[in-house]
């Protein structure tokens, strides 16, 4: 599970300073928003800004190593996994378990 990647608009929303500590706006288009919040849930992940291994929310993880996270442990769920997908503002379409649709 050494191959986390931080999704980098996510990287680059969560640097932005938020009238909301421990949250983000994630743009999705032109004219719609996703409010994101931070998990306080860390894995070593690596850093977009310095391509060093650090221990980064897992918000801010794009969709394919936010899905190797969550089966990492032996996990076999789709539906739970769905929803946490979709509680991180990604988008899961009815088509089946991860079927992420960007």
């Amino acid at each position: 599970m050494n191959t986390l990647k931080v999704d980098q608009v996510r990287w680059v929303a969560s640097q932005v300073p938020s009238e909301f500590p421990g949250s983000f706006v994630l743009p999705t288009g032109r004219t719609s928003e996703k409010f994101i919040r931070l998990t306080s849930i860390y894995v070593r992940a690596q850093n977009p800004d310095t391509q060093r291994w650090d221990s980064i929310d897992i918000a801010l993880l794009d969709t394919d190593s936010l899905i190797e996270w969550l089966t990492s442990r032996g996990g076999d769920n789709p539906w739970a996994e769905n929803c946490v997908l979709l509680m991180l503002g990604h988008n899961v379409p009815y088509g089946g378990p991860h079927q992420v649709v960007e």
